[in-house]
Order: structure tokens, then C-alpha cells, then sequence
């Protein structure tokens, strides 16, 4: 099923990108459903410090791709100066052009490289994957 781009109506197209499904359009807008930015991204969840940044959220007139509920305006994390939009029924996550490798950068930098390595391990042995350990 086709999405309609929440900010200029536009059909976008769906792309896969290292095993997550994109939904991009011509106005450089990226739609991603919940869950895939943080594994895009290898975070533990989609908005860093979601509880804080939702206190700030602003209802924009924009609506949902998926739900059609009205999407959030908010920062992507405390303290860095992104705004992303966010569906607050289905958890779904609107980036502006440009906006994704901002949110990715931030994004790495919040998450220490033990985590990020603990976080692939435990992904690969959910995956039935044997990890040996070396001395």
C-alpha cells in the first residue's frame, strides 16, 4: 500500500535500506513506521528521551501516512536543535529532507560504542546466531 506524503500530498516510494522499509518522497520527506529509526539507526528506541521531548510536542495540522491522526512537532532529543514530526496513535516517525542524517548523528552520538555493540549482539542471538567469545 502506497503512502501519501504528510506534508505535500505527494505518493511516496518505498525503499529498503540495510533490511528496513523507507517510505520516501520527491520532496525529500522519509516516513518511518515505529520501531525502524532505531533500528536504522542501531538506538534502543526511535526518540531518545521521548517522555521529556513529548512534553513539548505541538499538534501540527499534518496528518499521519498510516493513521491519519494529526503528527506531533518535537525535538528529537533533549538539548539538540531538530524538530521531527511524530504520530502519536501509531508511534511513526516524519523526517523533513535532510532531517534523518541530523536525527542519525544525534542519535550516535547519545548511545556509547559498548551499547551499540551489546545492542548488535543481542540482535544477532535473537537471530539464532552463536556468538564465541575470544581471550
Amino acid at each position: 500500500m502506497s503512502l501519501s506524503c504528510p506534508k505535500c500530498g505527494k505518493e511516496m516510494k518505498d525503499l529498503n535500506i540495510e533490511g528496513v522499509d523507507l517510505d520516501f518522497c520527491s520532496c525529500g520527506g522519509v516516513w518511518m513506521d515505529k520501531d525502524e529509526f532505531a533500528y536504522y539507526a542501531e538506538l534502543h528506541v526511535d526518540v531518545p528521551q521521548l517522555d521529556e521531548v513529548k512534553k513539548k510536542a505541538r499538534e501540527t495540522s499534518h496528518s499521519c501516512p498510516r493513521c491519519k491522526k494529526n503528527l506531533q512537532e518535537m525535538h528529537f532529543a533533549v538539548g539538540p536543535d531538530l524538530l521531527i514530526d511524530r504520530c502519536p496513535g501509531c508511534s511513526g516517525l516524519w523526517f523533513d529532507k535532510l532531517e534523518l542524517v541530523k536525527a542519525e548523528n544525534i542519535g550516535a552520538s547519545l548511545v556509547s560504542p559498548g551499547s551499540r555493540i551489546n545492542m548488535v549482539m543481542k540482535e544477532l542471538k535473537s537471530k539464532g546466531y552463536t556468538l564465541l567469545k575470544w581471550d
